[in-house]
């Protein structure tokens, strides 16, 4: 069973699950987008996190929980803790409560462990000090399982910034180089770890399988980048020679602040807020891979140059990009 499956991960997920012969069941709400899911051979149930009873029928009988569903933009803190924690609390309780309890495979983020030192790349069990109110409400939810652990089998995994096609966060770079325009924050370098979808999807069915014990894993590009890196290689795959504009973080943040206001008079979330800048702010997101090279034998298959390569063709397939 699948939560969030109509969203950009979780499609990628269901496709990955039905070409390894799995009977796959995806829990919808009555909006979703499920254009993604189209021709799949899937079982449907309509329903949400907040829904014990549909949760309870939409979990019966299965024997892998793939939890995926999560807020990643909001008008307000309740909003990220209501679903990303309570959410997953009471999906995990449901599944703690059967006499044989389904393995749990829990997305989290790596903003729920906060960004490192700088020229230090964060392990799985170093302390968590996430810096937004999506990270924190993320490492709830990792919190919740762990208080389960003696009766749910789970598995975590922290991803980076994810893209790929049919991604529409990272998308935003692959707008602007095409438009003749590299972004690059002033100051200090900066330098995160990033995973092209595929590889990620692969580390998760990796993960669901082979690990032995209920445990975190970061599932993330072995070597990481700078934005400016990220952002050269997406200007070679769309063949742009885009000029540099430095952009000091203060004039970011209040680009940022207007478009909260303006959304928030819409009645909408943006992911383009004052929390977003502050983790790009960030000079260090680098995850420690270790301990899934180690444990699950992962190890990413797609260079950065060629993941790009294959993420900007889909854009421009599919009229993203013109």
């Amino acid at each position: 069973m699948v939560t969030g499956a109509s969203g950009f991960l979780g499609g990628h997920l269901v496709e990955a699950l039905l070409a390894d012969g799995q009977d796959v069941r995806c829990i919808l709400r009555q909006s979703s987008d499920t254009r993604w899911l189209e021709g799949l051979p899937v079982d449907r149930v309509t329903g949400c996190l907040e829904d014990t009873e549909t949760l309870a029928a939409a979990t019966s009988g299965v024997d892998t929980v793939y939890h995926l569903a999560a807020v990643t933009k909001a008008t307000n803190r309740e909003t990220y803790y209501r679903v990303n924690a309570e959410g997953t609390a009471r999906l995990a309780e449901l599944c703690g409560r059967r006499t044989t309890p389904p393995r749990f495979v829990y997305v989290s983020s790596a903003a729920a462990v906060g960004p490192g030192k700088p020229g230090e790349a964060v392990c799985e069990e170093d302390e968590c000090n996430p810096v937004t109110d999506y990270g924190r409400s993320k490492l709830k939810g990792e919190r919740e399982l762990i208080k389960r652990a003696d009766v749910l089998p789970f598995v975590i995994i922290r991803p980076p910034a994810v893209y790929g096609p049919r991604d529409t966060d990272m998308f935003i770079f692959f707008q602007l180089v095409n438009r003749g325009i590299k972004l690059v924050l002033t100051g200090p370098e900066r330098i995160l770890s990033v995973i092209f979808v595929k590889d990620l999807i692969r580390g998760i069915l990796l993960a669901a399988k082979a690990a032995e014990k209920s445990e975190t894993f970061h599932i993330a590009h072995e070597k990481p980048v700078t934005w400016e890196t990220f952002a050269d290689a997406v200007a070679v795959a769309l063949a742009k020679d885009p000029v540099k504009l430095p952009i000091p973080p203060a004039v970011l943040w209040g680009a940022a602040a207007l478009n909260e206001v303006g959304h928030r008079l819409l009645g909408k979330a943006t992911i383009f807020n004052r929390q977003k800048v502050r983790e790009m702010r960030q000079t260090s997101w680098v995850c420690n891979t270790s301990r899934s090279m180690e444990r699950l034998g992962y190890q990413s298959t797609f260079s950065l140059e060629k993941s790009i390569e294959i993420t900007a063709e889909w854009y421009r397939e599919h009229g993203w990009l013109k």
